[in-house]
């Protein structure tokens, strides 16, 4: 999943959003199977990110709260700033 994160990552400083979306959506869903907590609030923060630079406010808001949602609950102060 950080190595899906991390490619993501790298599109998304290339310019690629679109390509950045995709492989935040597929770590999104790996970490969900895993249940990782962490790894699902870094890629749902990722995405608003990334659907900001597409132009989806509503899409970057309702990922960036779910991102806060789950930050919180798991007590990852560092992740909310």
């Amino acid at each position: 999943v950080k190595a899906t994160l991390k490619i993501a990552e790298v599109y998304e400083e290339k310019g690629d959003i679109r390509s950045a979306r995709e492989f935040n959506l597929k770590a999104l869903e790996a970490a969900e199977n895993l249940r990782d907590e962490k790894l699902i609030g870094n890629a749902l923060s990722n995405l608003g990110d990334v659907f900001v630079k597409l132009g989806s406010y509503q899409d970057a808001i309702q990922y960036t709260l779910r991102s806060l949602e789950i930050k919180r609950s798991s007590n990852d102060n560092a992740g909310m700033a």
